[in-house]
């Protein structure tokens, strides 16, 4: 059992590589994020992802660093994972439910793919829902956001990259002005 504690989930690309800028930063704030004892929650692969899951373990503070993987051919864990901290799911929506499970913050790193906007859009979504329903939503067994529910808040998401989320400045604007976040 993982409890109730702080956790950063962290999503972006798997195309980054370990010299890039990009890597290197989201490394960094995953290792600041362990110095506050919040744990580090990634899709548990390459990229970005493993760049979050190095950088918890690098700080080498009691945070956890936790991958929730995908059963994919040609895509495995990476090495920065901590023992007992992986969590395969079968699916991308059962994948999407375990990160809403676990996190109480959430950032988007730039990403070029499809899965990163996914997980953004759908963490969107679930903040609109609570936020007009002031409750959880249930899905498969599974409560979104259940960690910032138990702690009393909304969850909070972070868009990384000037200009890589416009479209979607434009939305959450649009968004707070009719009154479904804030």
């Amino acid at each position: 059992q993982l409890g109730f504690y702080f956790r950063g989930v962290i999503w972006g690309s798997t195309v980054p590589k370990k010299n890039s800028r990009r890597y290197k930063e989201i490394k960094t704030l995953a290792a600041q994020l362990a110095l506050f004892g919040i744990d580090g929650v990634s899709g548990g692969g390459p990229g970005i992802m493993e760049a979050v899951n190095a950088g918890i373990q690098e700080a080498n503070t009691s945070a956890r660093s936790i991958g929730c993987t995908l059963k994919l051919p040609k895509e495995s864990p990476n090495a920065h994972i901590d023992v007992g901290s992986v969590y395969d799911a079968e699916d991308f929506g059962l994948r999407l439910d375990l990160f809403g499970a676990f996190g109480t913050i959430f950032v988007c790193a730039p990403a070029r793919g499809i899965g990163t906007n996914l997980e953004m859009a759908w963490a969107l979504q679930i903040c609109q829902l609570m936020k007009n329903k002031g409750q959880s939503h249930e899905t498969k067994g599974l409560y979104f956001f259940s960690q910032s529910v138990q702690l009393g808040y909304l969850p909070k998401i972070v868009l990384i990259g000037r200009g890589a989320y416009g479209y979607v400045q434009r939305m959450l604007k649009q968004m707070l002005r009719e009154g479904y976040i804030s």
